[in-house]
Formats: structure tokens, C-alpha cells, sequence
């Protein structure tokens, strides 16, 4: 068993490897937070997942007028906590594959966001064909369109 001293004379180092280990985990949100971004989605995503000290939702959306990657507690209305703010343990579980999963979390969010946009259009489909079908009446009424697409 260590001594006291000895402890003590460990903790700076492991100290140091451990804050290099979170800053380079909080750098990869951010890094995907802003490919994301990027991307411009424009629609909302969230998918849950488990941990040993409960549920949790990872979720990308508007958050003080932008998009970021947000957690929260399953059992917790609001998920608005942005991932980078979200305590070291909360931000390291996102980087675990669940058991019976094949991914991360935040790789089944990304996963997600791109199938919502899927679900988004599909959604809009039947708008779409009724908004055409005012358009032509309105256009077949003497009112031609002058600048849609």
C-alpha cells in the first residue's frame, strides 16, 4: 500500500493525464457539434441511451438561438443542457458503446439527425402536394406566380 507522500507526490501527473484526456474528448463534441452545424440540418434529433447510474438523452437542437449537441436525464423534461457543459462523466459516457449496441451515443445521434431529416421530408410530402395543387388553382385564377420554384 502507498503512503500518504506517495499519493500525494501521484496526483499532479495523473491529474494532468486525465484533464488531457477530457479536454481531447470535449474538443471531439465540439468538432462534431460544428460539422453538424455545418451540415445545417434544420430539424431537431434525440435518442436515448443507458449507463450504469441511469438514462440519459443526447439530443441536437436549438438551444439560446443555436444548434448544439444537448444531455439531460431521461426522467428530466427538459434535455437542454449543451453536452460541452455537462460534467466530465456525462460528457466520457457518450463515448461508451451501450452493451447490445454497436455504436456510441453520439454516433447514434449523428445517425439520428440525418434519419430525421429522412422522417422531416416524408412528413411534408402531402403539404407539398396540396400547396401545388393551390398554386395551380390560383395560377388557373389570372394570378401567375412570379418567383417560386
Amino acid at each position: 500500500m502507498q503512503s500518504v507522500e506517495q499519493a500525494l507526490a501521484l496526483i499532479p501527473g495523473r491529474r494532468d493525464i486525465l484533464n488531457r484526456i477530457d479536454d481531447r474528448l470535449a474538443h471531439v463534441i465540439r468538432y462534431a457539434e460544428r460539422v453538424l452545424n455545418e451540415l445545417k440540418p434544420g430539424f431537431p434529433a434525440e435518442i436515448s441511451y443507458k449507463v450504469p447510474d441511469g438514462k440519459y438523452v443526447l439530443s441536437f437542437g436549438k438551444h439560446k438561438g443555436g444548434w448544439c449537441i444537448m444531455h439531460g436525464a431521461e426522467d428530466v423534461e427538459d434535455h437542454d443542457t449543451p453536452l460541452v457543459g455537462a460534467s466530465r462523466q456525462a460528457r466520457s459516457e457518450v463515448f461508451l458503446i451501450p452493451e447490445g449496441e454497436h455504436q456510441t451515443p453520439i454516433e447514434r445521434l449523428i445517425v439520428a439527425v440525418a434519419e430525421s431529416l429522412d422522417e422531416f421530408a416524408k412528413e411534408r410530402s402531402p403539404q407539398l402536394e396540396n400547396a401545388m395543387r393551390l398554386a395551380s388553382v390560383l395560377e388557373a385564377s389570372g394570378f401567375p406566380d412570379s418567383g417560386g420554384q
